[in-house]
């Protein structure tokens, strides 16, 4: 359960993000890369507090860390 935990809680973040995008959600008038650091802040935290109170449980923040890599993986990939 802890990686399915792990890998939901990026995924929340994700198609949040991909929802508010496609509706053409201006942000508040602030720059994209601004909620897209507010967003992996989010997840990053969220990996924190399951380690925290998950007693050192390694699946959810290693999900959680895999998911991120991809998103990194993916971002870096249409920059190219």
């Amino acid at each position: 359960m802890g990686l399915y935990l792990g890998w939901v809680c990026i995924a929340t973040v994700a198609n949040g993000a991909a929802v508010l995008a496609d509706i053409g959600w201006s942000g508040f008038d602030r720059f994209a890369e601004t909620w897209a650091v507010i967003g992996l802040i989010v997840a990053a935290a969220a990996g924190v507090i399951l380690a925290v109170l998950g007693r050192g449980r390694f699946a959810p923040t290693a999900a959680l860390a895999w998911g991120l890599a991809w998103v990194a993986a993916a971002r870096g990939a249409d920059r190219a």
